[in-house]
Formats: C-alpha cells, sequence, structure tokens
C-alpha cells in the first residue's frame, strides 16, 4: 500500500473476548488514511484466527506473529513496522468511536503530539476525562506534564497521536524491562525530543479499565511498580523536569495506582530506590502470583497486615 498517514498499533495476547469489538472500531473511523498493525503475541486463543480473518479482509492490515514476549516487546515489533507519518496504539480490549482519530489528525497541526480525553470504564460507573484545548510549547512542556499527571491524563499510549520522525530519528521504543509505566516512559522519552504538543477535548476512547492486569493494593504488584519506576527515576534524560519538580513528577503515577501516600513513597525511595521485603514476605508474593486477580487482592490484603503484625514489612 502506498505510504499512510497513520500506523495503529495493536499489542495482542488471548484477546479473543473483545478482539473484534476492537478492531471494527479502527476500521468504523472517519479518517481512514492509516495502517492498521495486529501484533499477535504469541496468543494461545483464537485471537490469531481472528487477526487473519480481518487481514484478508481490508488491505489496510498488517497482521504479524511473534512469540510471547509481553505488550512492549509487541509494541516495538509495529513501530519497527510502521510507516506512517504519525502513529497510534490502541489496547485490543477497548473500543474507539468513529472520530477518534479525525479529532487528532485535525488538531496535530504543527506539533509534535497530541494528547487526547478518553471514557474510563470501571465496573459500572463510566466517567468521561476530556482535556482542555491548550498548546504548550517547549517551554511549557514540564509545566504540562506535571498537571496531567496531577490529573491522571498522562501515561497511556492510546490516547495519543505521536509524530513518527521523532520515534523513528531518535530510536524511541518500549523498554521491554518495564513492567509499570513502561507507556510514561515512552511518552516522557519521546517529549525530551519535542518541540510542543497539544491537548484536546475530544473522548473518543473507551478504555475498560476492568479488564487489564491491575497491580492496585498487591505486594507483589507494589515492588514490581518499585522497580519500573526505578528505572524512569534513574534515566538522566528527565532531570531537566525534575530540578525543577523533584521526583513528584514522575511518583505521581505511583500515587495514583496503589494506597501508598506521596510521603511513604519519597521516604522509600530517599532509603532504597526500590522497595525490599524478607525472605518470608517472597513466601507470600510467589503464593499471589499463581491467584486470579480478584482472590490477590484479598489475599494480599491479608498478607499484609499479618506481615505487619511479624515486622515483616513496614508499610
Amino acid at each position: 500500500m502506498l505510504m499512510p498517514k497513520v500506523s495503529i498499533i495493536v499489542p495482542i495476547y488471548n484477546a479473543e473476548k473483545h478482539l473484534r469489538r476492537c478492531i471494527d472500531s479502527i476500521l468504523s473511523q472517519k479518517y481512514e488514511d492509516f495502517e492498521l498493525i495486529l501484533v499477535n503475541d504469541g496468543s494461545k486463543d483464537s485471537s490469531g484466527f481472528i487477526c487473519e480473518e480481518y487481514g484478508l479482509r481490508d488491505k489496510r492490515i498488517k497482521v504479524i506473529l511473534k512469540e510471547n514476549g509481553g505488550a512492549s516487546s509487541a509494541r516495538n515489533v509495529g513501530l519497527n513496522t510502521a510507516i506512517g507519518e504519525y502513529t497510534a496504539f490502541s489496547d485490543s480490549d477497548d473500543w474507539m468511536e468513529e472520530e477518534w482519530l479525525s479529532a487528532m489528525m485535525e488538531n496535530i497541526g504543527n506539533t509534535d503530539l497530541v494528547i487526547a480525553g478518553y471514557v474510563n470504564h470501571e465496573g459500572d460507573e463510566v466517567v468521561n476525562k476530556p482535556l482542555p484545548l491548550v498548546t504548550y510549547s517547549e517551554g511549557e512542556i514540564g509545566d504540562a506534564c506535571f498537571t496531567l499527571l496531577n490529573s491522571f491524563q498522562m501515561g497511556f499510549l492510546w490516547s495519543m497521536l505521536f509524530r513518527s520522525s521523532i520515534i523513528k530519528s531518535n530510536h524511541i521504543i518500549m523498554d521491554e524491562n518495564m513492567t509499570f509505566q513502561e507507556d510514561l516512559d515512552f511518552i516522557l522519552r519521546f517529549l525530551t525530543y519535542s518541540n510542543s504538543f497539544k491537548t484536546i477535548d475530544s473522548c473518543q476512547y473507551h478504555y475498560y479499565y476492568t479488564n487489564k492486569v491491575s497491580y492496585r493494593f498487591t505486594v507483589y504488584g507494589v515492588v514490581k511498580i518499585m522497580n519500573s519506576l526505578k528505572i524512569i527515576l534513574d534515566e538522566s534524560g528527565y532531570n531537566h523536569w525534575r530540578d525543577i519538580y523533584g521526583d513528584s513528577v514522575l511518583l505521581i503515577p505511583l500515587q495514583n495506582n496503589t494506597n501508598i501516600s506521596m510521603k511513604e513513597i519519597k521516604s522509600y525511595i530517599a532509603q532504597y530506590g526500590t522497595y525490599h521485603y524478607s525472605a518470608t514476605a517472597s513466601v507470600f508474593l510467589k503464593i499471589e502470583t499463581l491467584l486470579p486477580t480478584f482472590l490477590a487482592v484479598f489475599f494480599a490484603r491479608i498478607a499484609k497486615f499479618m506481615l505487619r503484625k511479624m515486622n515483616k514489612i513496614n508499610y
């Protein structure tokens, strides 16, 4: 196909339940000049067959099959394949209204990035998360990031449209060693090379939080969060923002995703750089990883109570 204007990358792993809804919503976009890159990350269900079916149906679709390596690995394969002037992302269990792409394309102009609002689905609660229509110049990027992080409007790729030349010329990829906030890491790397970005009030993307793997309130999750956070904190390229705001500009997402106070987070960062736990605690962590998410949350609360009583952890 001729060079499309936009490349849309969708990492897929065992997503048969919602995958058709996601793909159909992308193919129904009013803005049609795009390629859709479906990266099947070693799915064991019928996701691969669904991808192949759509690949035969629409010439804009590229289907890539790879061994399982995680969402970041799948997105990197997609980035390596993408040829569009702009890059967008979607999760395989979400869906978009028909003006999702056109709203971002109409506003990108000379800016390097557009950030749109979204619709958040968590249980029975449905909440629109709009943003103001504002363009931020290079000198305003730090302030804008701080504000967006504070309002939980930053840190996810699917609400954004990126200028691809910045990604490719600066070799920006997903950090496959990270298990939390890897989206934020990618975005911050992108913005270090950007001259401006724009927020818009369009809420066309439907994000189903309840379908995601949640680390909230879990012992195991906090450890993974802190290990990923340390990777970000060690990145020298972010120092120009941290000099102004301190580590809080990057710690805010952690506060948003756990029940830990900012004071406790900063205390642990200052002392360890990551969370440390005893051999006793590690037994609980191993058990927790074998449980379904809803049981893991329940188990973690009991485990944390017991560990605190045993003086094995202090958070």
